[in-house]
């Protein structure tokens, strides 16, 4: 038996050397080795597919002797990033993070060369969809080539937005005339100045005309101000297509507690000063010029103290409403949205008095700063906000000043290349079409039909789990179970509106695409391209989306994504391609892996559905409350033991500082991570798989692969601002938190390992397993039977959850013969 030190039994070092051997005599001159080997009679998988596995093991793992997985899981699964540095991991210095996600990502961005890159068209026949147009073709890469030919940019610095705000600049000097004093009219009217020069009084009713206007140049373009608005799936009919609203919360330091830094409020108001400086006209002078960037910063701060928190900002069931258009005038007039609303191109009118607005309290209180605020401050917020969403689109010294900001906030070293820039356009732009030749060229039926089958065990596996849940009433399980049910997975690629395998359907949707051709002009340059796509898309969400009925089958990422999602209004779960790749998922590798891999990700995402946003949501994806208030209060009850198992929780950075993190907007990703293990766990185990063994990973379990591999993909070497800014404004658990925590919670990993748990295990959903077996002692129980019962040698700790065996359990942890088998056998430390 391996005790918990006994773990590392199978020295590790000789590993290099195995897979050295075995890679150098036969990985790179064919698929599959020798196929006898074996040990101790079970054979090992050589396979390709199974070599990345354990290399990718090999590398994450602690080299380090005699690591405890019980007491420092992170380092025990993940030990190997930490002890190799940044070149090791030949992380380069545009790169934030390596993982094995980031390594896939790089090896999927690699193959678009073959599908952008290559000059000819007809040189790479074996490349292209059958049925394949050039024109559409041609049309994606003639934008690739456009983007890499930054000369244009290089000769036309910041004219493309120049462009754009000075239809800004026209508008609000035209209104001028109206607003300025007296003495001031001549000289508005024979030198148009921009407005700021005698705009000093605030917003107000004559403003708004002028304000919509901008709004909708800007909404042409998917840029936003103060709110985005654009056609969706009806929150409250899930058969309707509805328009969306909310608010645009981007302010230009992505913390608060970056505006109380010095360092990062001086720089930013230099660079916001500067921004209108020069995308003003020169004859632009004020006295009031001088505090423009400090009043544009403030004006950020204003908006910043009235942003909700995260935890509200994902509770969209009760901050979404219904309103006329007549209502958001009434309540948000100086955003100027309805007369927007009014002009877009829907032939359905009736849809402006069906608005689902998301946040309406912010709005209100938006539009009371703004109407408080004024008028060359809102504007000079515009261009801001319009710089700031088209900077990376430019080549000018401001332009890269502003990346060097931004570099500064994220932590890279240095920008990306680009190449990788361009390529991240053409999949923004021409998702589908790179996704049809890299799945017509690399995707295997086998491997979209064992992802359903995973799918459906977990399903399966989550059905069990909610019928074992005892603290839910029977109406709201019935619910659930029935939700739990219907829930499908959208795996690989879309196979409707559009199938990436039809060509005819894609060459349909992009149909009036239009990028740069010889008949551009000569100044032509790639935000011109990029904008023009923009508005296309923009203009054809409109006019097509909302005429028709809601697609069921939208995926919101490309088909060669390496992330998984799940669609609250779809109740689907989304699986690329880019997922479905080694040492992630493989037909050919041992199912402890697949599942221990994208099962995981598949059982997490499931649990989203059955989360504290998950239950206001129906099995049809309308906005409806599955659990009574009897049954609410329970979960919550339940799910107050993650919280304060975590909150307050220490992390270190590479540089040794200690972090704090808030649990609130983490808590549902938290416990969908905890129960999507176990939902993958105990579906693999249903299937009672013989699988070979991963090379060099001899001396441990099946059940313990599955946890190694379930931690593979959560490995993750960082540079020190990115944890930071995970922890400042991310969603979910950071990667050095994911990669252990949420094991502690699972006693599948508790009896693999032979570990007894810290602290109470917090479970919302599935059988109770261990009723009363940890609880709280006083002094004296920790000094009578108790402590011989529990065990327990350390002194009292009034906050621990200490062990003691029920009834029908024996000496070693095992239930009798009459009692139901139940957490693994506690560790005999004189076995060590």
């Amino acid at each position: 038996m391996l005790g918990r030190f006994g773990i590392r039994a199978f020295p590790l070092a000789p590993l290099a050397f195995f897979l050295a051997f075995l890679l150098g005599t036969s990985f790179a001159s064919k698929k599959n080795v020798d196929k006898s080997i074996s040990y101790k009679g079970r054979p090992i998988c050589t396979t390709e597919k199974c070599f990345k596995v354990a290399v990718s093991l090999y590398g994450a793992m602690s080299k380090k002797a005699n690591v405890d997985p019980c007491e420092n899981w992170d380092e025990f699964a993940c030990g190997g990033y930490d002890e190799q540095d940044l070149h090791e991991l030949n992380m380069e210095k545009d790169i934030n993070e390596v993982n094995v996600k980031t390594v896939v990502k790089q090896g999927i961005m690699d193959m678009l060369d073959h599908v952008v890159v290559t000059p000819d068209f007809e040189d790479k026949a074996e490349l292209r969809p059958h049925g394949v147009d050039k024109l559409t073709f041609e049309r994606m890469r003639r934008y690739y080539k456009t983007c890499m030919d930054w000369s244009p940019s290089e000769r036309a610095g910041l004219t493309p937005l120049r462009k754009i705000i000075q239809q800004f600049h026209n508008i609000w000097s035209d209104a001028e005339t109206i607003y300025t004093p007296i003495g001031h009219y001549i000289d508005a009217v024979v030198n148009r100045h921009p407005p700021a020069a005698y705009s000093d009084l605030s917003m107000g009713a004559m403003d708004r005309p002028e304000t919509a206007e901008v709004t909708r140049i800007l909404s042409d373009y998917g840029i936003w101000v103060f709110a985005r608005f654009a056609p969706q799936q009806s929150l409250f009919n899930s058969s309707e297509m509805r328009i969306g609203i909310q608010p645009w919360i981007a302010p230009g330091l992505p913390e608060r507690r970056m505006y109380d830094n010095s360092d990062f409020y001086n720089a930013y108001k230099s660079f916001a000063e500067r921004i209108l400086k020069t995308l003003s006209r020169p004859q632009w002078e004020n006295p009031s010029w001088t505090n423009m960037g400090k009043n544009l910063v403030d004006f950020e701060w204003q908006l910043w103290n009235i942003t909700p928190p995260a935890e509200q900002l994902r509770d969209v069931q009760s901050n979404t409403v219904l309103w006329t258009s007549a209502k958001l005038e009434e309540v948000a007039p100086d955003i100027g949205l309805r007369d927007v609303l009014r002009d877009l191109p829907i032939t359905d009118k009736k849809k402006l008095d069906e608005l689902e607005v998301f946040l309406p309290d912010y709005l209100l209180k938006l539009n009371k700063i703004i109407t408080k605020t004024p008028r060359h401050i809102i504007r000079g917020y515009i261009i801001l906000k319009t710089f700031q969403q088209t900077y990376d689109l430019l080549d000018a010294g401001i332009a890269d000043n502003y990346r060097s900001v931004q570099r500064k906030i994220s932590g890279a070293k240095n920008e990306p290349s680009l190449e990788k820039k361009c390529k991240a356009r053409v999949s923004e732009h021409f998702g589908p079409i790179v996704g049809s030749v890299l799945i017509n060229h690399t995707f295997i039926p086998e491997a979209l039909a064992e992802g359903h089958k995973m799918f459906a065990d977990i399903r399966t596996e989550l059905i069990r789990t909610l019928n074992d849940t005892e603290w839910m009433f029977n109406e709201t399980k019935e619910a659930a179970i029935e939700k739990a049910s219907k829930a499908e997975a959208m795996i690989g690629f879309p196979q409707k509106n559009p199938n990436l395998l039809d060509w005819e359907e894609l060459r349909q949707m992009f149909a009036g695409a239009a990028v740069k051709s010889w008949e551009s002009p000569q100044d032509w340059t790639h935000m011109d391209d990029y904008l023009q796509m923009q508005r296309w898309y923009t203009r054809r969400g409109w006019i097509k989306d909302m005429s028709r009925p809601p697609n069921k089958y939208k995926w919101l990422i490309d088909a060669y994504d390496t992330e998984t999602y799940y669609s609250h209004q779809l109740n689907r779960v989304v699986i690329p391609a880019g997922t479905m790749v080694p040492p992630m998922f493989d037909v050919q590798l041992p199912s402890y892996v697949n599942y221990g891999a994208l099962g995981t990700f598949m059982g997490t995402e499931l649990m989203h559905g059955f989360d504290s946003i998950g239950n206001t949501f129906s099995l049809n994806g309308t906005m409806d409350p599955q659990f009574a208030e009897r049954d609410q209060q329970r979960y919550d009850e339940r799910a107050q033991c993650f919280f304060d198992k975590y909150e307050g929780m220490e992390l270190k950075t590479n540089d040794k500082k200690k972090l704090t993190f808030n649990v609130g907007p983490r808590l549902d990703s938290i416990i969908a991570d905890t129960h999507g293990v176990d939902l993958a766990y105990y579906a693999w185990k249903a299937g009672k798989h013989k699988d070979q063994m991963v090379p060099g990973h001899s001396q441990y379990t099946d059940d313990q692969m599955f946890f190694l591999i379930r931690s593979l993909f959560h490995c993750s070497k960082e540079r020190p601002q990115v944890l930071r800014n995970d922890i400042g404004h991310g969603m979910d658990l950071p990667k050095r938190v994911r990669s252990w925590a949420p094991l502690e919670d699972s006693w599948a990993w508790q009896k693999a390992f032979k570990c007894k748990p810290k602290k109470k295990v917090c479970r919302i959903y599935g059988e109770d397993e261990n009723p009363g077996k940890y609880i709280k002692l006083t002094p004296s129980q920790l000094n009578g039977t108790a402590n011989e019962t529990a065990n327990v040698t350390e002194p009292w700790n009034p906050d621990k959850y200490y062990y003691i065996p029920d009834e029908d359990e024996d000496e070693d942890g095992k239930k009798d013969e009459n009692g139901e088998e139940d957490i693994p056998a506690e560790y005999d430390e004189k076995e060590e």
